[in-house]
């Protein structure tokens, strides 16, 4: 019998012996043939697989083989613990590694690997064959935080690693196992009935379509080695395809066909023009439509639009938009489903899309759903509110109280106006008993105090007293010699009085600098009250909006700020869903911001760019009141399909983009833009939105201007006939003679 029958009949017949059958039949083949050491060795591996405390089902040991040499190699051990030494020094020990196997071979590779110190970080091992396919997918199911850093080690059969990855596409948890950048190194362990392309049709299980770092190695006996597949994803017309990277013989090592890594980190540096889906909604001014016609690059402008661009530069890919039926971003129903972009018809369910963009705002209920990309711009959403409008005329009655109470200087100013004015008479009789030259009218503190006083009152030294009449004063201020310049007497508003003294000249120099500047000061802004027309307050916040009688309108977009508003608690964001009107356009509603009717809040880039192309005065002042008040803070991302393996490249190159400034600078040029556009268009039609309080050029005053001045006026005769009223009801008269008498 020639020696490949000799092999086969040990095969068929070791299928269905005992343990000891199968040593007694090795141990007469060695005798028989004492050439054949191929055997002995087997019959020293059986003896070691003996001593194995957990490993005694000898009868699960496969062997396939066509002739003596592909035997030996199926049964080395040592090729398998090569190949495993090959893939530690690559990095699949930099976290442990959990070992998967289904026969006593790879029981024995196992028992190998413990001793060998391949794995420093601790090995894990699961005998599948002992255990429910769901129990194994459990020591490495993602879930289990102990284990999420976790390499695997499968030496399974094509068999069982198929079941197992049908059994883990049973739910989304379990797929998940396979995704993302964990690296998994499988060695299939041949069998009888391994067809030519087996292994390789099982890295193209829907499964492992996110496996970014899966390695599988399978024995090829046409040319006596194994041969190492990576699965290629994302990559020139194929979503996911398998590509041959190496080769590797016991004898002659490693052998690269493809690259030089066995865990490259730079698989999607080039994604070789690969087609990408991407799910938007035109949404100023980060998506803009351009050209209609297109379905990918062209069809759209604005800021996210520059963003992909570039990275579609960077990484040499391609991609097409989608559109959402519904029209909406996303948000989860009551049912448990999503809208929108986010929704089934795009990126959770069906995965129609690689991801979204347009605004997208982060929140931890899309996270569940989505894995979002790093963060490329913060945003708010910001209350918009009417204007301040002119009060009635009615109301202008106010303006005289008011004038007296804080116009034009604060309660603070006031005092200490009063405060100066009250010690400034005493520090000049100071100054003047502590000089030289003492200026003996001074003295007297009352001289001194009707002095400081006439350039804020406005009277003259000696008119305070009823007793003044018109003689020559003994009393005579020279401002001339005082300020050492002749002074005009009725910008002084005194009668002259030498000062002598020079430190009295200093004080006298100060504090009429002093008063002349307070004068002016209340002068202008008395005149500037007196003709600006009075305005109602704003409203600046959600509280005084729902305490107001005016209304509040949201574009229905179906996003996190409807979310909001549906789950909410909060009393004043009740009232606010409560009362809240949905409408379809946000030129709509800003319009009615403006015409004074309605209130509104959105995302801060977008209306404000909205508000400073269509909605300000000449002068380019905002014809709605911006009033800062943010609803919620929104950090704007890209959701994308869970675990998707490109994900990690696209964060690198969007930090790169915000770092060096291209965010802020896009979204400046796509304002300026915008402005500039929306300017042309108004110089061509000829028409402008503006409220009736825009400014045209020069103002013209009108009574709403003017009504304080003539309020006073109303007001100072009002009190003045209340005098004279006063006066005949006592019937009392002084005579000029009998006051001239008493002085």
């Amino acid at each position: 019998m020639g020696q490949s029958a000799v092999v086969l009949a040990l095969v068929i017949t070791a299928a269905t012996s005992t343990k000891g059958d199968l040593r007694s039949l090795l141990r007469d083949s060695v005798r028989e043939n004492p050439a054949k050491l191929n055997h002995r060795n087997h019959l020293e591996r059986l003896d070691h697989l003996e001593r194995l405390d957990d490993l005694d089902h000898l009868d699960q040991l496969q062997w396939n083989s066509q002739d003596e040499q592909s035997f030996r190699n199926l049964a080395s051990v040592e090729d398998q613990l090569g190949l495993v030494g090959w893939a530690s020094n690559e990095g699949l020990g930099e976290c442990a590694v959990i070992v998967l196997y289904d026969t006593q071979v790879g029981a024995h590779v196992f028992s190998r690997i413990t001793t060998s110190g391949f794995f420093l970080r601790g090995t894990t091992h699961v005998n599948v064959a002992q255990r429910s396919l769901k129990e194994a997918l459990g020591y490495f199911s993602p879930s289990d935080s102990d284990r999420s850093c976790a390499s695997l080690l499968l030496l399974l059969t094509s068999d069982t690693w198929r079941k197992l990855l049908d059994t883990s596409a049973a739910t989304r948890q379990l797929s998940n196992i396979w995704a993302g950048h964990r690296r998994i190194f499988a060695i299939v362990q041949p069998t009888v009935d391994d067809a030519v392309g087996t292994a390789e049709q099982l890295l193209l299980h829907p499964v492992l379509r996110n496996s970014v770092h899966l390695l599988l190695c399978h024995y090829a006996v046409h040319s006596n080695s194994w041969l190492v597949h990576s699965p290629q994803l994302y990559s020139g017309m194929h979503r996911h395809s398998s590509h041959l990277i190496a080769t590797y013989k016991r004898s002659t090592g490693i052998h690269w066909i493809l690259g030089n890594k066995l865990f490259s980190e730079d698989k999607f540096l080039d994604f070789k023009g690969y087609e990408f889906t991407i799910a938007a909604l035109p949404y100023s001014p980060f998506i803009m439509s351009a050209a209609v016609q297109n379905s990918g690059p062209g069809k759209y402008s604005g800021l996210e639009v520059m963003l992909v661009d570039t990275l579609a530069c960077a990484a040499n890919f391609t991609y097409v938009y989608k559109a959402p039926r519904d029209g909406q971003w996303g948000r989860l129903l009551h049912n448990g489903s999503w809208t929108g972009l986010i929704g089934k018809w795009c990126l959770v369910e069906r995965e129609e899309a690689d991801w979204a963009m347009s605004d997208i705002t982060f929140s931890a209920e899309r996270a569940r759903y989505v894995d979002f990309s790093r963060s490329f711009l913060d945003d708010a959403s910001e209350l918009l509110t009417p204007r301040a409008r002119p009060l009635p005329l009615f109301l202008g009655l106010v303006k005289p109280i008011t004038l007296v109470i804080s116009r034009p200087f604060t309660l603070g100013v006031w005092l200490t106006v009063a405060a100066c004015i009250t010690l400034s008479g005493p520090v000049l009789t100071l100054i003047v008993r502590c000089s030289v030259h003492q200026d003996k009218w001074f003295l007297n503190l009352f001289h001194a105090a009707v002095y400081t006083l006439q350039p804020v009152f406005m009277v003259r030294a000696c008119a305070a007293s009823p007793c003044c009449e018109p003689r020559p004063l003994p009393c005579k201020v020279n401002y001339s010699t005082t300020l050492g310049r002749d002074y005009d007497d009725s910008v002084m508003r005194g009668t002259p009085v030498e000062v002598k003294g020079d430190s009295s000249r200093v004080f006298t120099i100060f504090w009429l600098m002093s008063a002349m500047i307070i004068s002016i000061m209340y002068s202008s802004s008395l005149t500037s009250f007196l003709i600006l027309p009075g305005y109602s307050s704003p409203i600046m916040n959600l509280e005084q909006l729902v305490s107001s009688n005016i209304e509040w309108g949201k574009v229905n977009f179906g996003g996190v700020q409807n979310s909001l508003l549906e789950q909410t608690e909060d009393p004043v964001l009740v009232r606010l869903r409560h009362g809240v009107q949905w409408r379809t356009s946000l030129d709509d509603i800003l319009k009615e911001v403006v015409a004074g009717s309605l209130a509104t809040w959105d995302n801060r880039i977008t209306t404000r760019l909205n508000i400073a192309v269509h909605f300000t005065d000449r002068s380019g002042q905002p014809l709605v009141t911006l009033t800062g008040f943010e609803l919620m803070q929104e950090h704007i991302a890209w959701p994308m399909t869970r675990k998707a393996p490109f994900k990690k490249r696209f964060d690198e190159l969007i930090q790169r983009a915000r770092q060096g400034g291209l965010v802020t600078k896009w979204l400046s040029d796509v304002i300026l833009e915008q402005q500039s556009l929306a300017n042309q268009q108004s110089e061509s039609s000829g028409s402008s939105v503006e409220s009736a309080s825009a400014d045209h050029g020069a103002v013209v005053l009108s009574l709403d201007h003017l009504q304080g001045v003539f309020l006073v006026l109303v007001f100072g005769c009002i009190i003045g006939g209340g005098v004279f009223l006063g006066e005949l009801a006592v019937n009392r008269q002084v005579p000029v003679n009998a006051l001239r008498t008493h002085c």
